[in-house]
């Protein structure tokens, strides 16, 4: 039984930098495997920082032929599709990435066997995708975001802009991975840089998107009733000391804006919560607007439990939503 649970599993097609994993996995002439009806066990791990997510899958009594593919590609970067949720709702995508490692094994009385899928998220990208630009004094900062972007051969996630007058003080030259350059970008200016499904993040740290807001409410599958984390006044004091440190308006706008996880919540299982997204978050002791810093999505296909589920881990909104 699947307790009006459904999934779609896709893998195959070794693909380089610059493919369109979504595009080409939906290819209906595709030599893609997709499996369905397989009993598995995911966990995909998300989060806001700029290394590859993580996702772990197995599946139960997967076919020769899978497996066999499995190991005549093992050298290559194959792409993988996640997508999951309930007869009544739809599926929603849970992971794109790729498949970075994979074991097969029997139980003792070779009745039951299990394929786990290691995955990764944009690995290829970050590992391999370079860049070797120049820029002179004065050059607009959108300018040198968009090449890196361009370089890193992903398709654009949210990408917030800088603000035109924001300049670059001085010549620089960028080389090596582009990812890495987004990342030293990222820090440098307050941003975050990370890669959600196959596609690139370049957000505000901070800030919340007003584009891109889901409501969550026992409604619309909250599950339980969060309690704000309460800071203790060791940690308080901490803090104030490094403010107390300096008048600069800087350092201090540096320290309102730090994403602490203050709240972790659990809803129903629901891919179209990612990093960076903003959630209005409507419960009894809690209501205000909160960005996702981390997550997990977990599930088991034939299991009656509660597992089939979404934990965030979330920061409050500083200022207004942009």
């Amino acid at each position: 039984m699947a307790f009006g649970r459904k999934y779609r599993l896709v893998v195959g097609l070794p693909l380089s930098i610059g493919s369109d994993y979504n595009k080409k996995l939906n290819d209906t002439k595709s030599n893609a495997y997709v499996l369905t009806e397989h009993h598995i066990e995911f966990e995909i791990l998300k989060s806001n920082d700029a290394n590859s997510n993580k996702g772990y899958i197995t599946i139960t009594n997967a076919s020769d032929d899978f497996v066999n593919y499995l190991n005549q590609n093992a050298n290559q970067h194959l792409a993988c599709l996640l997508e999951a949720g309930y007869e009544d709702q739809g599926m929603t995508t849970l992971f794109m990435g790729g498949v970075s490692h994979f074991e097969d094994e029997w139980d003792g009385s070779l009745i039951i066997r299990r394929t786990k899928l290691t995955l990764g998220d944009g690995e290829l990208a970050l590992a391999t995708a370079t860049t070797a630009r120049s820029y002179r004094t004065g050059t607009k900062l959108n300018t040198f975001l968009n090449d890196l972007v361009d370089d890193l051969s992903l398709p654009r996630g949210r990408i917030i802009p800088y603000e035109d007058s924001e300049t670059l003080k001085f010549s620089k030259s960028f080389s090596g991975r582009a990812g890495d350059n987004l990342r030293m970008l990222a820090q440098a200016t307050g941003r975050t840089f990370t890669v959600q499904d196959n596609a690139a993040y370049f957000t505000k740290s901070g800030y919340g998107l007003k584009q891109q807001v889901i409501e969550l409410s026992a409604e619309t599958g909250l599950i339980g009733i969060p309690t704000p984390r309460v800071m203790s006044a060791k940690q308080q004091f901490e803090i104030q000391k490094k403010i107390d440190k300096t008048k600069k308006e800087e350092l201090k706008a540096k320290y309102a804006r730090k994403e602490d996880v203050g709240l972790t919540v659990e809803s129903l299982l629901n891919g179209a919560l990612v990093p960076e997204l903003t959630v209005y978050l409507k419960s009894k002791y809690v209501t205000g607007f909160y960005k996702i810093v981390e997550l997990s999505h977990t599930g088991s296909y034939e299991s009656d439990g509660a597992d089939w589920k979404t934990e965030m881990k979330l920061a409050e909104v500083a200022g207004t939503l942009i």
